[in-house]
């Protein structure tokens, strides 16, 4: 009996099946177009903010030299330009989560932006290279913002001979974003 019922209802469900896999495949294609619109919009915002001075790469990895690569809070680890004003947070959790020079467990740098340029990449990529100066703070600095999208990367070669550091992240503009700012060391 549960047999011819459900031979009688085999037309039925068939259509309703392919349907909704259907809908669901539609809702996809949607959720993809919608992902790559936001992203694009994201990155004109990130491109916005490096041209305007007004920008934070908020990090989610830092990378030390020889390969050590640590995960950590974007908005405690970042690099930020707010007009000359340049930040340079980095709180990785290597000290066993003590309170550190800038109050958060780690530390917290600053200077002047001296001089910066701006190129765009046959692959798309956005190339932003700076000098900061600063009692705390000296060192050359390369951004690369991915095209289509606000993911970037800080290379920071210091000046005072102390090994580079990279950051991995996001860009946003200055004002959108959530970085928490510890005290300064210098």
């Amino acid at each position: 009996m549960k047999k011819n019922i459900l031979l009688l209802l085999l037309p039925f469900v068939i259509p309703v099946m392919s349907f909704a896999r259907m809908q669901d495949g539609d809702s996809r294609e949607i959720r993809k177009i919608e992902m790559l619109h936001a992203d694009s919009l994201a990155r004109q915002a990130a491109q916005r903010g490096i041209e305007q001075h007004g920008w934070v790469l908020e990090a989610n990895q830092i990378s030390r030299a020889g390969g050590e690569e640590i995960m950590t809070s974007p908005d405690m680890t970042f690099l930020s330009v707010n007009g000359l004003d340049v930040t340079l947070q980095i709180v990785d959790g290597s000290n066993g989560n003590s309170i550190n020079d800038n109050g958060l467990g780690g530390k917290t740098v600053t200077g002047k932006l001296q001089s910066d340029s701006q190129s765009l990449q046959k692959d798309g990529t956005l190339t932003y290279m700076f000098v900061v100066m600063g009692a705390g703070l000296q060192a050359s600095v390369q951004v690369s913002l991915y095209p289509g999208t606000n993911s970037a990367d800080a290379y920071i070669d210091y000046d005072d001979g102390a090994l580079p550091v990279s950051l991995s992240g996001v860009i946003v503009p200055y004002a959108d974003s959530g970085i928490v700012e510890g005290e300064a060391e210098y």
